[in-house]
């Protein structure tokens, strides 16, 4: 099979594609066609070695110290299942599957083999390909901080970054919650957000948020734009500063002036992405699909997301290697 590999850190240029062994099922594996999977902003993060703020050595002695032990990246996936193993029940050689690997990844590639504590659900015929694998790194990240932070009806949430995966999954799930999304993007993209159900939008570019004095329940930070220590101020007392994309200072921050700070590691979840796909069939949550790129522009993904200026997912259709890409 032919999978993407990060062989060292750098730049979107270092990937290769490359020919791998075709993966087998264990006893208790499946290994599934791989019709799309997404380029995240962790994939983008590990291949270009860009850790949180003082997590670079221990994000190295992680990971790998000169590249990423696990080379070929990729958290979600969707596709076909191909064969099963001899002790699996629950799925079906044809089953059409949405697979979450994680901090595992491998998904970056034409198939994958699924273990037993990787997140596999089938895919509801209402999602396509594309928004099946748009819907899990985005919506799992914002459902677990939404959660921990306390979100209640009536809040008031600031999303900072809320046109990217994780916060265009908030803004409707605050939304759902009978709570207030804010959110903070580029004029450009106001008008999509709030028919995700954003009550407000903040022009970032033209508009000094930080600084305006206005205190919320919650500020979630998608991006990393600050820290505990630069924007709890925004906080309001007994709320929440949610560091989506915290360094060490916020992991180590016990809060300050009745605000908590929210982090930790956002665990792959059956039970939330179930939730999410009930939210889907009830025409409550749509995945957002933002730019879509052939497997064989795979590094045309990641410069994408490095850019800073992604909406939604972006999602890479692995069939095109047989077929061309689907337009956009």
């Amino acid at each position: 099979m032919k999978a993407w590999i990060c062989p060292r850190y750098g730049a979107p240029e270092v990937l290769r594609l490359v020919e791998l062994p075709d993966p087998t099922a264990g006893p208790r594996e499946v290994v599934v066609r791989v019709e799309a999977t997404s380029v995240s902003t962790a994939d983008a993060r590990v291949r270009g070695c860009r850790f949180p703020a003082g997590m670079r050595f221990i994000g190295r002695l992680a990971l790998g110290w000169r590249g990423p032990r696990r080379a070929v990246l990729g958290t979600d996936c969707a596709g076909v299942v191909e064969s099963v193993g001899r002790d699996v029940r629950h799925l079906r050689v044809g089953d059409s599957v949405l697979v979450v690997r994680g901090a595992a990844m491998g998904c970056h590639a034409e198939r994958v083999s699924v273990r037993p504590r990787d997140v596999v659900l089938r895919k509801p015929a209402e999602l396509s390909w594309a928004e099946a694998v748009s819907l899990p790194f985005g919506g799992q990240t914002a459902l677990y901080f939404l959660r921990k932070a306390g979100l209640r009806r009536g809040h008031e949430a600031l999303i900072i970054g809320a046109s990217g995966a994780v916060g265009s999954a908030a803004v409707q799930l605050v939304a759902l919650a009978g709570a207030h999304a804010i959110a903070v993007t580029r004029a450009e993209n106001a008008g999509w957000i709030r028919a995700l159900g954003a009550a407000e939008t903040i022009d970032y570019t033209s508009s000094d948020y930080v600084a305006a004095g206005r205190r919320y329940d919650l500020v979630m930070d998608c991006v990393g734009a600050g820290s505990f220590r630069t924007m709890r101020h925004l906080v309001k007392r007994g709320g929440a500063y949610l560091a989506v994309a915290g360094g060490l200072a916020d992991m180590l921050a016990r809060g300050s002036g009745g605000v908590r700070c929210v982090t930790g590691y956002v665990p792959e979840s059956t039970d939330a992405v179930e939730e999410l796909l009930r939210h889907v069939r009830e025409g409550a949550f749509r995945p957002v699909v933002g730019s879509r790129f052939a497997f064989a522009d795979l590094p045309a993904a990641h410069a994408h997301v490095d850019s800073g200026r992604k909406r939604g997912t972006a999602v890479v259709d692995v069939t095109s290697l047989q077929r061309p890409a689907p337009t956009v």
